[in-house]
């Protein structure tokens, strides 16, 4: 507000002004540019008749304020900008004006002071390109290249941008992609952002099936590569701006992911004759690549697909595998010496997305070489709970499925994760399921001590049983399939439902806790594993009926009730299905499936259950519901 005052009276107050900027206070209204932005300018303003004592002083402020700010890159052009912001607002005087016009060679764009909230405006995408889509098709690439080298951001707002123009370049290479790599020569020398753009677009190109001459492609990314400008990020367009301070990091990636790509499906892949060419590209990149410095991460797959060296390990190990499928290697060893002491360097030099990858590509491994994998899971029992132990067990759970040859090599890791803490909630739900499917198999029979799945329920942590729980019941399309494997598979669920009555069987509600009744509310979801209902079944069904409404289990329940009713004896599963929806109703009135629940109160009637039809139908319309009012009312003569 003084400031404001101050500028606004700048005749009445122009001694008050010069005292306040002669102490320290005077560094603090220069250093609030951002903050008093609109309030300093029009102050700025209007100061007339500058002597050169003022503008001595004025400079001195200016110079400390600046070197107060923190410019993390591009120091010399953000500390130019907020020069030149104040320069603008004193530029009534020629001295500042012509030190406003010095700041603009260095920053290429128009400032001013302005307030700290202001109009806001918005964009999107990486603003307008210098050219159409049509003037680059046309232009050719040595024109083009000239162009890249002098072109910066006129303004980020309202365009030409370095980013506008990097992203229409993506967009030209990928629908014609042979009119850059028929001629990628003049590109050697072009900025980051521009390689990694057209490298994008032959991506894109290449997985949209266009094809394209390999050959002259790696080439080019050898030659644009293999140098030592480029790995001292001497190609960065805009230094810190986003898009235009793409570094070297950012064509390792995208040539590590063209290289995947490239050798992933054997139905689309680069010839035969270009794997020695890109796997010294490989190695070029995995040699020179500097590995990030420790962070802390949550979630080592997804960093491992993100930095440049994970990226370029994965097309090693693609290219490593699409050699062995092209060659069709019958040895036990099936990649070259090279490869795997590459692989022992990197685990060595304890690289984070080498034990990721070690994990997440087991199965590949296996087959280039089983006792190499076989090593490496032993050598990682003196690495457990550290990060690279983690990392290697996330990558390991990310694969999805469940081989039975790795499956005991891991048991001594599945062992330890028991009780350990993964950062990552998925890894330890992963590790149940693991140990829920071994079960399954019959490879950890839940009846003896040191079986794995034993131990899990032995201990029985509710966020584990309810995992298993809810395994089980994902199971339920395929264990429904009539054959002998899932016979047995299903024996075992029901067997694992038995253990949970049990240990519940006679406890009275005071003393359950939530976490008992939403696990029993769970078990009756394996309701649809059950082959019928019988007296053993029944008295499971009733125990968990009151708390079907737990997690929101209850139109599951009424359907698997649905579908039991037709099978085994009916008249004594109408009699069993009677009572355990009476047994619900004490607690909750579920109307959800309407259908089940009408086609459930029509068959208890048809087969003789008239007095529990008849409640079922007196409680829903005590409690205003109407919907089984027709029913009731078609068998009321039965009712007694």
């Amino acid at each position: 507000m003084a400031i404001y005052i101050i500028g606004q009276n700048m005749e009445g107050y122009s001694g008050v002004f010069w005292e306040i900027l002669d102490i320290k206070a005077g560094d603090a209204i220069m250093e609030g540019t951002l903050y008093l932005g609109e309030e300093l300018k029009h102050l700025l303003k209007n100061l007339k008749n500058l002597t050169d004592k003022q503008k001595e002083t004025l400079n001195g402020k200016i110079e400390n304020a600046v070197k107060k700010h923190d410019f993390k890159e591009d120091q010399e052009r953000y500390i130019a900008l907020s020069k030149q912001e104040i320069y603008e607002a004193l530029s009534h005087d020629q001295y500042y004006k012509n030190l406003y016009d010095e700041m603009k060679k260095i920053t290429n764009v128009d400032v001013s002071l302005h307030p700290a909230v202001g109009k806001v405006e918005t964009r999107w995408g990486f603003g307008p390109p210098p050219f159409t889509k049509k003037e680059i098709i046309t232009m050719p690439n040595d024109k083009l290249t000239e162009f890249f080298a002098t072109f910066k951001t006129k303004d980020f707002w309202r365009g030409p941008t370095v980013g506008g123009l990097a992203d229409l370049i993506a967009e030209v290479v990928k629908e014609n992609p042979e009119k850059f790599i028929e001629d990628l020569n003049p590109f050697k020398d072009t900025g980051f952002i521009y390689g990694y753009e057209i490298l994008k677009g032959i991506k894109d190109a290449w997985n949209g099936k266009k094809f394209f001459d390999w050959t002259k492609l790696l080439q080019f990314i050898e030659l644009y590569t293999d140098r030592k400008e480029f790995w001292e990020d001497k190609f960065i367009v805009e230094r810190g701006e986003w898009l235009g301070g793409a570094d070297h990091q950012w064509i390792a990636g995208i040539v590590a992911e063209l290289i995947q790509d490239g050798a992933r499906d054997d139905s689309w892949a680069f010839p035969e004759q270009h794997f020695e060419k890109a796997e010294k590209i490989i190695f070029l990149i995995l040699d020179n690549l500097k590995i990030e410095e420790d962070k802390e991460i949550t979630d080592y797959v997804t960093y491992t697909l993100n930095t440049s060296f994970g990226k370029a390990l994965t097309a090693l190990i693609l290219l490593a595998l699409r050699i062995a499928r092209k060659k069709d290697i019958k040895d036990d060893i099936k990649w070259a010496p090279k490869y795997k002491e590459k692989y022992n360097e990197i685990l060595s030099k304890q690289i984070i997305e080498g034990f990721t990858n070690l994990g997440r590509y087991m199965p590949n491994f296996y087959y280039l070489d089983k006792e190499w994998v076989k090593e490496k899971i032993k050598s990682l029992d003196n690495e457990k709970g550290s990060k690279y132990w983690e990392a290697f067990m996330d990558g390991y759970f990310s694969i999805g499925r469940v081989y039975e040859y790795l499956y005991y090599l891991m048991r001594p890791h599945y062992q330890y994760g028991i009780d350990y803490d993964f950062r990552g909630k998925r890894n330890n739900e992963h590790l149940i399921q693991h140990l829920s499917l071994a079960y399954l198999r019959g490879h950890e029979p839940i009846e003896k001590p040191e079986s794995l799945f034993s131990q899990i329920i032995n201990k029985f942590k509710y966020g584990h049983i309810k995992e298993i729980i809810g395994f089980f019941w994902m199971q339920r399309s395929y264990l429904r399939i009539s054959l002998e494997e899932n016979e047995k598979m299903r024996g075992k669920v029901i067997e694992f439902w038995r253990y949970l009555y049990e240990k519940y069987k006679g406890e009275e509600e005071s003393i359950l806790s939530r976490e008992d009744k939403q696990i029993l509310s769970a078990a009756s979801k394996l309701a649809a594993l059950l082959p019928q209902i019988d007296a053993e079944f029944y008295n499971w069904l009733m125990l968990s009926a009151p708390y079907v409404k737990e997690d929101y289990n209850s139109s599951f329940f009424i359907e698997y009730l649905y579908e039991l009713k037709d099978k085994g004896d009916r008249s004594e599963t109408s009699k069993y299905i009677g009572d355990i929806y009476l047994k619900m109703l004490e607690k909750i009135t579920p109307d959800f499936d309407q259908k089940h629940i009408r086609s459930i109160v029509e068959f208890l009637y048809d087969t003789g259950t008239t007095d529990s039809a008849s409640r079922i139908c007196n409680i829903y319309g005590s409690r205003s519901y109407e919907f089984l009012r027709d029913i009731y009312e078609k068998h009321s003569d039965k009712t007694t």
